[in-house]
Parts: C-alpha cells; sequence; structure tokens
C-alpha cells in the first residue's frame, strides 16, 4: 500500500526580531587612538578591567609591539613586547594571565602577567605551522587554538585545548567546516561559538556558524550570521551574548553593520552600526570590558592601515522595534509542495532548519512574490528569514508537521 506524506505547516511570529534600518550612532563613541601605528591582524584579550592590543602588520612589517587600554583614564600604555614579531597570532585570557602566540610561521605560545609585565613562554601549539589567521578563545579554565592553513596553503581542521594547570594541549575534535581561515571566535558560558571567515583553497567565504561543546566535545552548526558571507570580522561575548561586525561581505565590501546572537533562541539579531566617522574595519580587533564593547584598528574602506578605537555600549545599542512581516505559508496541509507569500518590500529570503543549514534561498525577489516551494523537510521547527529594501531583517519561527 502507498502511503501519502502530508506536510502541515503552522507558521507563527517569535516576537518579530525585525530591526528596522539604522542611522543613529547611539552607542558608538570614539575613544583615545591606538596607542601605536595603524595595522590590521593584531591579537587582542581584555584582562582585569583593562584591554590589551599586540603586533600586527602596518603595511611595512611585522610588529611585536604591545599595549594597554584602560576605560578609566581613555589611555593606552605601551607594556614589555611581544616576544615574537607577527601577524594573525590568537590572544585570550584565563583567569588573571593573557596568552598568546601562533601564526606568522610560528607554533610558539607565551602567558602575559600583568602583575610583573612580563611574558613566559610556554608548550608549543601542536600540529602544524600555522598560517592564514588560526583561532583562539577560553572557555572556563581552558584555552583553544586551532584552524587556519599550513605552509602549503592546506586547510587545517585541527583543535586543540590548553591546560594552563599541566602547561599540556589535548587535540578535540576537529572543525567540521572547510571556512577554516579568517574566522571569529568568542565563548558565552561553557561553550565556543566559530564562524565566518574563508576557504583558503576555493577563495570563497561563509556565514555558517557553530557552536562548541567542550563537555561533550562536539560540533555542532547553529544559526548562520546574518544575509551575506564575510571574514575578517570582529567578535567579542557580553553576558549571555554574542557579537559579530565589520569585516569583509561579500556582494558590499567593507561593512559596519553590528549582530547579536542568542544562543537560548538560536538567533542572530541585527543591531544599531557603530557610524562614527563613517567607521568600518577589515581584520580589526575586538574586545569586551564589562558591558562595553572596544574595537579598532584594521583596514578602512580606503585600504589604510587605522589606529581608531571606539567603545560601543551594546547594551544602549540594540533596537527594541520588533514586529512581524506578513509572510505566509499554505495550503495546510499540503501533500510536500507549499506556497510562500511575501509582502511587496521584501527584495530576499532565506528558510533554516534549527542546525543553521539553509535548505532554500532566494535574492532579487519581484514585488509581491508568491511562488511554490517543494522541500522535503522533515518534522520541526524551522526559520523564515527576510530582509526589507530598507535592509531590515525579519526572522519568523515555523513548525512542520509531517505524517505519511
Amino acid at each position: 500500500m502507498k502511503h501519502s506524506k502530508t506536510l502541515i505547516v503552522i507558521l507563527f511570529w517569535i516576537g518579530g526580531l525585525e530591526v528596522p534600518a539604522m542611522a543613529q550612532t547611539d552607542g558608538c563613541q570614539r575613544k583615545a587612538d591606538f596607542g601605536g601605528n595603524g595595522r590590521d591582524w593584531a591579537f587582542s584579550f581584555s584582562l582585569l578591567g583593562k584591554g590589551y592590543v599586540g603586533t600586527g602588520y602596518d603595511g611595512i612589517s611585522l610588529l611585536n609591539d604591545f599595549w594597554e587600554y584602560n576605560p578609566t583614564t581613555d589611555k593606552w600604555i605601551r607594556k614589555s613586547n611581544s616576544p615574537a614579531y607577527r601577524s594573525a597570532g590568537v590572544g585570550f585570557s584565563i583567569g588573571n594571565v593573557g596568552y598568546s602566540g601562533s601564526a606568522s610561521l610560528n607554533r610558539d605560545f607565551w602567558k602575559y602577567n600583568p602583575t610583573t609585565n612580563s611574558w613566559s613562554r610556554l608548550a608549543d601549539i601542536p600540529g602544524a605551522i600555522r598560517y592564514g589567521k588560526p583561532l583562539g578563545f577560553s572557555i572556563g579554565n581552558f584555552g583553544y587554538v586551532g584552524l587556519g592553513t599550513d605552509t602549503n596553503e592546506q586547510l587545517l581542521h585541527d583543535f586543540w585545548q590548553y591546560n594552563p594547570d599541566s602547561n599540556k594541549w589535548v587535540r578535540k575534535a576537529d572543525f567540521p567546516s572547510d571556512f577554516t581561515s579568517t574566522v571569529v571566535a568568542f565563548s558565552i558560558g561553557n561553550k565556543g561559538y566559530v564562524g565566518t571567515g574563508e576557504n583558503y583553497l576555493t577563495q570563497q567565504i561563509t556565514n555558517e556558524f557553530w557552536e562548541y561543546d567542550p563537555d561533550s566535545d562536539r560540533w555542532t552548526q547553529v544559526m548562520s550570521l546574518g544575509f551575506s558571507a564575510r571574514n575578517a570580522s570582529v567578535g567579542f561575548s557580553i553576558g549571555n551574548k554574542g557579537y559579530v561586525g565589520m569585516g569583509f561581505v561579500n556582494g558590499t565590501g567593507m561593512s559596519n553593520d553590528w549582530w547579536e546572537y542568542d544562543p537560548v533562541t538560536n538567533i542572530w539579531t541585527q543591531i544599531v552600526p557603530c557610524n562614527a566617522d563613517g567607521f568600518t574595519s577589515f581584520a580589526g580587533v575586538g574586545f569586551s570590558i564589562g558591558n562595553r564593547g572596544y574595537v579598532g584598528t584594521g583596514l578602512n574602506s580606503n585600504l589604510e592601515w587605522q589606529k581608531n578605537f571606539y567603545e560601543y555600549s551594546l547594551n544602549t545599542a540594540v533596537n527594541p522595534t520588533a514586529f512581524a512581516t506578513s509572510a505566509i505559508l499554505y495550503p495546510n496541509p499540503n501533500s510536500g509542495v507549499f506556497t510562500l507569500s511575501l509582502p511587496i518590500d521584501v527584495e530576499a529570503y532565506e528558510i533554516y532548519d534549527l542546525s543553521g543549514k539553509c535548505v532554500a534561498r532566494k535574492k532579487g525577489v519581484e514585488l509581491s512574490l508568491t511562488e511554490q516551494l517543494s522541500l522535503d523537510l522533515n518534522t520541526g521547527m524551522y526559520y523564515l528569514k527576510t530582509i526589507h529594501q530598507d535592509q531590515s531583517l525579519s526572522i519568523n519561527k515555523f513548525s512542520i508537521i509531517r505524517t505519511n
């Protein structure tokens, strides 16, 4: 006996999550310029209420200078030089100590003690010599380093955990994506998040994002960032939210947009950009201190190495306005082919499953689009993302119940 497949589509709104296009500069203030030369691919971290930035490339040579930023006095103070000249190194902090190393054809790894203003060499980072911007972040009492490319421009997927108590590295589950270079990374609670970046072999960039759970040593794909692929962005976390912005956005060029990630809902929400001075940054630095984010340096839209530095009050920058798009999926029930009807101001849409995989997308949507979709979707929750002519974004959640 043949069994027909029926899809029951239920579309409901999750608080709208539409953020209108915004031109105000609320929450973003220019601070004292970075103390050293303008540069890209510096490393950074925050420690004991202060920010630290070092090394990088200024258009002429690799650098080894290292600087401390005090948000209370808005001043930069030069500290002991990093032990190596490097570009695209990793940086993170654990407890009262900062860590940096890798990249620029080195495996070396160092810790910085702010009390003594001194560097001490630690066990080298295992694996191949890394090139092509590896990642580094910390979760609790452990550090994590990996990815990038090797000296033969082959993709590196290996991922390592560092234990500061034993000064040893342990290999963890390989990163499952081929976008292993110029990624952005941060941690929220006891999870790590890695995304965007470039596949060095194909020269393609992505907007995909992944969650790492150290307890299960497992990677899970989460909702992709925004609508556009990007690389060389800035990222950090504040409280229980993650933030990503800037970088090079595919089809747009240098961008100043900012996005907030909520791991509870697995949703990215576009927030107020940092419009001060028309600031954009490719391969800049970013870190957080308390409830403030700090971004700066990198290449600007004129491909100039810049010293600009900004404080971003992200808790005040989120635009609370939220309302639902009038998109409709029908009929209900159906046989696996359903109609998607969109309002007249929609320019593009994407449909994602809960793992973050895009199952349907279209750009250049005609006015008042109505089209049939044939999707072999399993029972579960999905997200419909629509981008409007004013560049506002709506994210709506819908359920598919499938019966045979």
